[in-house]
């Protein structure tokens, strides 16, 4: 219908990664796909329906307002005794999987899943060391992964690989505490247009005025700091 919300999983930019892939791709992956998906509000209506998608601002904040909602409805339910949960929840299971998985653990009502789980071995190319999300059966004997079939090599060098290689980058920038690392993080992102627009952005995350949890870390000005030679 006319200005009906599209599910991310049947949007334009789900089709079109299928098209450019040959895969098509499930759960967060068509929020995601390339930085073209992203680059204007206009561009995002095209990809992703008539309202932009749920990564929009006004996405963002109608699923904070949901999860504010829900937050008050646990608390009612856990504290209020004139609330029954069923009343507030419901008796029909979601589509989530935490609760069957943990009924799989417990007790041994088996089921398969998509988990995230250390590779080792499971998705051919990736290293053992890095977390995968791949089916898995799971019961009382735990989360046993599944030996998926590999990935194309279009697939593995244009998506897969690049995201490793983030991942790894990003790891590393915070285990040293390298903060020439973590700018080139952010000239990396196409948000940014150019170095010094690169260096303000970097500049206003490190001097964020810290929310509550943040208060209990280590200062990240503290932990981050440039080469010698910078």
């Amino acid at each position: 219908k006319e200005g009906k919300s599209i599910p991310a999983q049947m949007s334009r930019a789900a089709i079109h990664q299928y098209k450019m892939y040959g895969l098509m791709p499930i759960g967060d992956t068509p929020r995601r796909g390339g930085w073209w998906y992203h680059t204007s509000l206009e561009t995002r209506t095209k990809w992703f329906g008539p309202n932009g998608g749920g990564d929009t601002p006004a996405g963002r904040d109608k699923m904070l307002e949901g999860k504010a909602k829900k937050y008050e409805q646990m608390k009612a339910a856990a504290y209020d005794e004139k609330v029954r949960p069923i009343d507030e929840f419901g008796d029909k299971m979601t589509h989530e999987q935490h609760i069957p998985i943990m009924n799989g653990l417990v007790n041994n009502v088996e089921g398969q899943f998509q988990v995230n789980v250390p590779n080792n071995g499971v998705l051919p190319g990736i290293p053992d060391d890095v977390a995968v999300e791949v089916p898995a059966i799971v019961n009382k004997k735990g989360i046993l992964p599944m030996r998926v079939p590999p990935l194309s090599k279009k697939i593995m060098m244009e998506c897969v690989l690049p995201d490793w290689l983030n991942m790894e980058r990003t790891l590393e920038a915070v285990l040293s505490g390298d903060k020439s690392m973590m700018l080139y993080g952010v000239l990396e992102a196409k948000e940014t247009t150019s170095y010094e627009h690169g260096v303000e952005v970097l500049d206003a995350l490190f001097n964020i005025e810290p929310n509550e949890p943040m208060k209990h870390i280590e200062d990240i000005n503290e932990h981050f700091s440039w080469p010698k030679n910078w």
